[in-house]
């Protein structure tokens, strides 16, 4: 990978150019927990995939610090944790006030629209950087 980040996202989808594309199984997962929820086995296996397909997400981060900024892998290190602190953080808040104003459906469709805000902008960086390349 070089110095450059893998660019994932929430989906399981690798888009970091030069790098091979990933088969997606946040996707599968996601699709599959839709149409098969309500059936407490099918929903198990849903969730036990989701685990294997995104538990090597932190290593892969930890690795790229490592890899990137080697003689301040530590204080990467603890900015990165922060930074993932602070969105739970926010995302909490955030989700909790509109779940007061709207109710649960307010936050699916909150937080469908920043997944979809997020996924935009992703998207267009990768293919700036692909582009100045």
């Amino acid at each position: 990978m070089g110095s450059r980040p893998p660019v994932l996202l929430g989906v399981g989808c690798q888009l970091a150019p030069g790098s091979s594309p990933g088969v997606a199984p946040g996707v599968t997962c996601l699709l599959g927990l839709v149409l098969l929820g309500s059936l407490p086995v099918a929903a198990a296996i849903m969730v036990a995939l989701w685990g294997l397909a995104f538990g090597a997400v932190p290593v892969a981060w930890s690795t790229w610090l490592t890899r990137t900024v080697p003689d301040q892998a530590e204080s990467a290190g603890g900015l990165l944790v922060a930074a993932i602190q602070l969105a739970i953080t926010v995302g909490a808040a955030a989700g909790g006030a509109i779940f007061d104003l709207r109710g649960a459906t307010g936050v699916f469709a909150a937080s469908g629209l920043v997944l979809l805000l997020a996924a935009l902008l992703i998207v267009s960086a990768v293919r700036l950087r692909a582009a100045t390349v």
